[in-house]
């Protein structure tokens, strides 16, 4: 039941956990808010427009998704308590407490004998885990499985607040800063908290996390600026080196030192200046109305190209030594070698795809969940387990073979209402040797660059819809392979694969119209 509980499963890795407030009554509002990339929605019962009936609608339409729904309580009664839970919830947040013992009062009402006196007697509950545990591995595994939650937002709690966290099943301490400046006499005023009020909040963190920052001149050397992604290139908003491959954005070096902080504060967004409604309207009109001239092209160009190599081993060689604390290769494993550990109970959990940046929303090729934030993307767990993590692979480093294969290169497009504009992200194309098919339902590319020793991709790529294969064009730039696919019959594409799983999104393209 704990690792079905992605709330909880985050908190006991000491991980972020990014979360929606559901305040309207609907499943459907239910499962849009899951769907946004999300670890928890709050089902918020004190202050949303959501009675009994419509929690219990809110509850599984979460947990179907895979998300962990958590229910705040109108009041700290045990009766509310025992609703919640026996609904399906992962966890319950109870508003106003005042005292340690009615944090102890709570415990009873949330746990079952021997820590507290809940009864069990729900069927439901256990139907909102995936896999549904027995009614007897519930039993056994709800006390641990689910959350206990209690803000913090009274002068009363904050004056015991080191008890409260003592206090045996209470997980979470949850910080109200609105009530709580205001029952301290100094209000957050549009935005600005009063002193008092800050060391307020920095005393009910140290008292939840049990220990205290000493050392105010160790250095942290931090990326202040927000990631980005931009036309296949990939560097820190902070500074200047742009890359093209994931793992190359992830071992840019900090920019900048400083000292650590109490506090995550995300990076400002800068304001842009808005365009006039007519100008812009004008815009839109005469690049919807421009169509590209480009002359047909022969559907395959031809060029001899030597025989693919022999694709490399995905093992560590055996006779090469592994240095203590290297880490695993694979993407999203994050695994390190420990000469004391034996190497055959390793289990390596990664992804096997390429990072996929498209439209705002980022993923994996080779799993299906896609997330907005970039922060929700590092946490993506892996979707393929292997034997044995990959710490040195065939000791050669990049360059080091006479021909290195790849397996798959980013890619991304966009549409119009009659062509696909897509991209395959490789730099150095030899466009002498290139050998590029566009069919009606696939583009078939055998790809060489001009590197010294050189890299090839080929691939038969599946399309999402038919195209028109003597309107469609491709350009060969410096770093990437460009198409302007002509749809056949004008679908909108969600995906540009046809094998990629779809993500649920409607893409509508065109041009509305204006009142």
């Amino acid at each position: 039941m704990q690792a079905s509980s992605r709330l909880r499963t985050a908190l006991l890795e000491g991980k972020k956990a990014f979360g929606a407030w559901q305040m309207l009554p609907g499943a459907n509002v239910s499962r849009v808010l899951a769907r946004s990339g999300v670890d928890w929605v709050l089902v918020d019962c004190e202050h949303g427009n959501l009675d009994d009936g419509a929690m219990h609608d809110a509850v599984p339409a979460i947990a179907a998704l895979g998300v962990s729904p958590i229910v705040r309580l109108p009041d700290m009664q045990g009766w509310m308590v025992k609703r919640a839970l026996d609904s399906g919830a992962h966890g319950i947040v109870v508003p106003l407490l005042r005292t340690p013992e009615e944090a102890r009062q709570l415990v009873q009402a949330a746990k079952f004998p021997p820590l507290g006196r809940r009864g069990f007697g729900s069927p439901i509950a256990p139907e909102r885990f995936h896999p549904e545990p027995s009614f007897s591995e519930y039993l056994q595994q709800a006390n641990d499985s689910l959350l206990t939650i209690v803000q913090i937002e009274t002068k009363e709690a904050l004056e015991s607040i080191d008890e409260i966290a003592a206090v045996d099943g209470i997980d979470v301490l949850f910080i109200g800063p609105f009530d709580l400046g205001n029952a301290l006499g100094h209000p957050i005023i549009e935005g600005v908290m009063a002193t008092e009020l800050k060391d307020a909040i920095a005393k009910i963190l140290a008292a939840g996390c049990g220990k205290e920052f000493t050392d105010p001149d160790e250095k942290c050397e931090y990326h202040p600026g927000a990631p980005i992604f931009h036309e296949g290139q990939k560097g820190w908003k902070c500074c200047k080196p742009r890359v093209l491959t994931f793992d190359e954005f992830m071992d840019i070096p900090p920019c900048t030192t400083g000292t650590h902080s109490t506090t995550d504060k995300p990076p400002q967004l800068e304001e842009k200046p808005q365009q006039d409604d007519a100008a812009l309207a004008q815009k839109i009109d005469a690049l919807n109305a421009a169509t590209p001239s480009r002359a047909p092209i022969p559907t395959a160009q031809h060029a001899p190209t030597p025989p693919p190599p022999a694709p490399e081993s995905e093992d560590d060689d055996p006779s090469l030594e592994i240095a203590d604390g290297v880490g695993c290769k694979r993407r999203a494993c994050g695994a390190t070698y420990k000469k004391s550990s034996s190497r055959d109970d390793e289990e390596c959990v990664h992804h096997p795809g390429v990072p996929i940046f498209h439209e705002g929303s980022k993923g994996y090729s080779c799993c299906k969940r896609r997330v907005l934030e970039f922060d929700q993307f590092m946490k993506i767990e892996g979707c393929k387990t292997k034997n044995r993590h990959l710490f040195v692979g065939n000791g050669k480093k990049d360059g080091a073979n006479s021909e290195e294969v790849i397996s798959n290169v980013r890619h991304d497009f966009y549409q119009t209402p009659v062509n696909v504009i897509a991209s395959f992200f490789l730099k150095k194309i030899d466009k002498s040797t290139a050998k590029i098919e566009l069919q009606p339902k696939q583009l078939n590319l055998d790809l060489t660059t001009t590197d010294s020793p050189s890299k090839r991709y080929t691939a038969e790529v599946p399309l999402y819809a038919s195209i028109d294969p003597e309107k469609s064009s491709y350009r060969v730039l410096g770093t990437k392979l460009e198409f302007v696919l002509a749809k056949s019959d004008g679908t909108s594409w969600p995906v540009l694969r046809g094998d990629e799983a779809l993500t649920g999104e409607i893409l509508q393209v065109g041009r509305a119209g204006r009142a």
